[in-house]
C-alpha cells in the first residue's frame, strides 16, 4: 500500500494532478484532519465568491474626501437616470440615502468578516476590512455634515436651536435662552397668574407662562423656550426661585423641523432621525425612476406623530430609531456567499471606495 502511495505521490509531483493529490491526502490524513481540510476548502471557495461580489481584489482608496464621495455618488446616480436637484452637499435626502446605503454595506461586511475570520491573513480579507473602515468613516462624516447643515438652516429660519434630547423643561439643570425645550413629563400642579407651575418625576418645579387653561395633574406637551428666573410662594409661605419658560404655539416651528432628517438635538449621534418620504425623494431628484423612489422612500404612517412631538422624548426617540434600524436588511451568518450582485450605486456603494485601475 505504501509503495502504491509512493508511486501516486511521484506521479502527482510530475503531473500536478489535483485529483491525485486529493487521493493521496485522503489516504494519508486522519478522518478528523480530512474533514477539517474539506471544511477549510469549502470556506475558501465561498470566500472567493464573496470577494468577487464585493470587489475585494482591489485596494481601497483611503483618502476619498467627503466632497469627492458626494460628487462621485451624484454622477453615478445621474448615469442611472436619478439626477439630484441642486448642490450635492446641500441635498439632505441624498445624504440620508447615502447614510442608509453605507450602513447596510457596513453591516453586511461585519457579518462576513466575522464568519470568515479564520481567513484574516488573506489579502482580500484585509481589503474588505479596509472597505469597512473607509465606509464607516464616511458614514460618520455624512451624518455629521448633514446635522451641521440642518442645524444651521433651522437656526437661521427660527432663531432657535433644539435642546439636547435629555434636556426637557423639567429636567434641564442650566437652561439657555434661544433653545427649544420639550414639555414632555411636565405635570401641572398649580395654576397661577400668567401660567402654571409644573413638576417632573424628579420633583423639579418650573413656571410655564401660557395662555391656555390646564387642570391640575394634567401633563403638558409641545415646546417652550427659557425666559429667565421667577419666584413663587410655597404652601409653607416661603419664597422659592425657579426657572421660567414660555409655552410656544404647537405649530410654530412645525413646518421647519418636519423637514429635518438628521438634526434632532442629539449631539452624541450622527444617525439620521427618520427616513425620507416618497415625496421628499421626488423633490430631491429631477426625474427619479419609480423603482428608485419605492426602494428608498417610506411614507409616514401617522401624520399626527410629527417630528415636533417626538424628538425630545427619550423613550419615543429610542423606539423610533429602533424601528428604522430594524428595517435595514442584514446578512444571516454564513449566508453571505448567497448574496447576488446588486444593481444600482446605492446597493453597490462600496465600489466608490475602490482604487481606480
Amino acid at each position: 500500500m505504501r509503495k502504491l502511495l509512493g508511486i501516486l505521490c511521484v506521479v502527482f509531483c510530475l503531473t500536478g494532478c489535483a485529483e491525485l493529490k486529493e487521493i493521496y491526502l485522503y489516504n494519508t490524513l486522519s478522518p478528523q484532519e480530512w474533514n477539517e481540510r474539506q471544511r477549510n476548502q469549502s470556506l475558501l471557495s465561498e470566500f472567493k465568491v464573496t470577494c468577487d461580489i464585493y470587489g475585494a481584489d482591489k485596494a481601497v482608496n483611503t483618502s476619498l474626501s467627503y466632497t469627492q464621495f458626494l460628487t462621485d455618488l451624484a454622477a453615478q446616480l445621474k448615469d442611472e437616470g436619478n439626477e439630484i436637484v441642486g448642490n450635492a452637499e446641500q441635498n439632505m435626502v441624498l445624504h440620508r440615502l447615502a447614510y442608509t446605503a453605507l450602513d447596510r454595506r457596513i453591516r453586511h461586511l461585519n457579518e462576513m468578516l466575522s464568519y470568515y475570520q479564520s481567513l484574516q491573513q488573506e489579502t482580500h480579507y484585509q481589503n474588505l476590512q479596509n472597505q469597512r473602515e473607509a465606509m464607516f468613516s464616511m458614514r460618520e462624516t455624512i451624518g455629521k455634515k448633514a446635522q451641521d447643515y440642518e442645524k444651521h438652516l433651522f437656526v437661521n429660519k427660527t432663531g432657535m436651536q433644539l435642546a439636547s434630547k435629555w434636556d426637557t423643561v423639567v429636567s434641564v439643570s442650566n437652561p439657555q435662552k434661544g433653545v427649544l425645550y420639550s414639555l414632555s413629563g411636565a405635570e401641572v400642579f398649580q395654576n397661577t397668574k400668567g401660567g402654571v407651575l409644573v413638576r417632573g418625576g424628579n420633583g423639579k418645579i418650573r413656571f410655564v407662562a401660557t395662555n391656555n387653561t390646564y387642570v391640575d395633574d394634567e401633563y403638558l406637551n409641545g415646546l417652550a423656550n427659557y425666559t429667565g428666573i421667577t419666584s413663587y410662594i410655597t404652601t409653607l409661605k416661603s419664597n422659592k426661585t425657579i426657572y421660567a419658560f414660555k409655552e410656544l404655539p404647537a405649530n410654530k416651528y412645525k413646518s421647519v423641523y418636519d423637514k429635518l432628517l438628521f438634526y434632532s438635538g442629539n449631539e452624541n449621534s450622527c444617525a439620521p432621525y427618520r427616513e425620507a418620504t416618497y415625496a421628499e425623494i421626488r423633490q430631491a431628484f429631477k426625474s427619479p425612476s419609480t423603482s428608485f423612489v419605492e426602494k428608498w422612500g417610506v411614507e409616514e404612517i401617522d401624520n399626527n406623530n410629527t417630528h415636533s412631538k417626538a424628538y425630545h422624548d427619550a423613550s419615543e426617540l429610542a423606539v423610533a430609531r429602533q424601528q428604522f434600524l430594524s428595517s435595514y436588511s442584514s446578512v444571516d451568518r454564513g449566508n453571505s456567499v448567497r448574496l447576488e450582485k446588486q444593481k444600482g450605486v446605492l446597493e453597490n456603494i462600496n465600489t466608490l471606495f475602490l482604487q481606480k485601475e
